[in-house]
């Protein structure tokens, strides 16, 4: 009973997703609008938007949201687990909280450390979809090679690349670490 009702809930959650997606834009553009030109012109509240129009495009908030459901759900399960676990051993009870909190631990450090990455690379991605833009518009493309600024744009795409992939392999290995001590704990929590 309880997988149907979740097979339902998850059937109305996806149908309303879009429809937050848009309401968010929504609300994003309006702010925008209200802004006066000199705030637009400083690249800080420019980045700002950017981030904000990044988290609501696709399943960005909605992935923020169902993390936030999924924490609710683990620890409902927890409780119902230590409840049980008390009766059978305490010890066993030790092993799982000890697990569970290292498991918290680690994914509050991911969620800060990828919020961080989009804050720092906000600036780059906005400045290599600038330059992808001027590549192949045909407007910018004739500029860029009657003048020959190819080999300036290629070398500051390039720095930016670099700087976001950096950047984002960092997070990478932050998580195969993370991984990797989640893995160890939950082994020693089912022996």
């Amino acid at each position: 009973i309880l997988s149907m009702i979740s097979s339902l809930l998850n059937n109305l959650e996806l149908k309303h997703n879009k429809r937050i997606e848009f309401k968010l834009h929504q609300n994003i553009t309006e702010k925008t609008s209200e802004l006066n030109y000199e705030s637009l012109l400083d690249s800080t509240i420019y980045d700002k938007m950017f981030l904000a129009s990044d988290i609501a495009n696709g399943n960005n908030f909605m992935n923020m949201i169902n993390n936030m459901k999924s924490c609710i759900t683990n620890m409902l399960v927890l409780i119902g687990t230590i409840y049980l676990i008390i009766h059978v051993n305490v010890i066993i009870l030790i092993f799982s909280v000890l697990s569970v909190f290292v498991n918290t631990i680690i994914s509050s450090k991911l969620s800060k450390n990828r919020l961080k990455t989009r804050k720092e690379t906000t600036n780059s991605i906005r400045v290599l979809e600038y330059i992808g833009r001027i590549a192949w518009h045909l407007d910018y493309s004739k500029d860029l090679r009657l003048f020959d600024f190819k080999d300036y744009i290629l070398k500051k795409h390039n720095i930016e690349n670099n700087k976001v992939l950096h950047r984002i392999y960092k997070d990478y290995n932050n998580d195969t670490t993370a991984s990797l001590i989640n893995l160890i704990f939950s082994i020693f929590q089912n022996v």
